[in-house]
């Protein structure tokens, strides 16, 4: 499966999958008085599963970026979306063992690059409850997710970039009824495909803003 790189450069603090998985658009920059451009990434893993193995997983982010953000100045907190396409092998093995439904979390990697600013995330993603389509026959069915990353801010003024690395799954798929499959909670580490473009977005932090300017870092700390 083909990524596509958002090709301007934004000026702005910027965001991560998805994602993404999970998907996700992984990076938003929620409640920004700047304009916000669509920014759309896609990007292949491959997973262990419990009984079928090695299985590839794509994962779709989609996002909007606003246009600027100065020296100083925090960003919003990130709202993350993704959808992740299971293929038909891991349908069969969720049906093998009864699953109706799936539900868990993902943990994804990425990094924020910019001037004096090397800035990895861990960004916790929700799977809500949904649904395993019945089968035969057996089909890719997409997976949802969403979340949220904590706001970061800037130091120096130029241009950088935010990358999408590996994830970490943890799922519980449920039978009709609610119980438990045999599989239980399992927890797999997908990794990257190589050869693919992982840059989400680049962007730029302006000159001008608060006087207070700190190295870049995360709202909560």
């Amino acid at each position: 499966m083909g990524a596509r790189k958002n090709s301007r450069k934004m000026k702005v603090a910027a965001a991560i999958s998805a994602s993404a998985l999970v998907g996700g658009g992984l990076i938003a920059f929620a409640g920004n008085s700047a304009s916000a451009d669509p920014a759309s990434l896609t990007l292949n893993y491959t997973c262990p599963f419990p009984l079928i193995g090695e299985q590839p997983l794509k994962v779709e982010i989609n996002t909007d970026i606003p246009g600027s953000i100065g020296v100083g100045e925090e960003t919003p907190p990130i709202a993350i979306e993704a959808v992740a396409t299971a293929n038909a092998e891991t349908h069969q093995g969720l049906k093998t063992v009864s699953a109706a439904s799936i539900e868990g979390s993902v943990v994804a990697n990425a990094n924020i690059t910019a001037p004096g600013v090397e800035l990895p995330l861990e960004v916790p993603i929700d799977v809500p409850s949904q649904e395993v389509p019945e089968a035969p026959p057996y089909t890719e069915f997409p997976i949802n997710a969403s979340g949220e990353a904590p706001s970061v801010s800037f130091s120096e003024p130029g241009q950088g970039e935010i990358t999408v690395g590996d994830i970490a799954l943890t799922l519980t798929p449920k039978k009709a009824d609610g119980s438990e499959t045999g599989l239980k909670t399992f927890e797999s580490a997908c990794t990257l495909d190589e050869g693919q473009e992982t840059v989400l977005a680049q962007f730029e932090v302006t000159e001008g803003g608060s006087a207070a300017a700190q190295p870049a870092q995360r709202e909560a700390e």
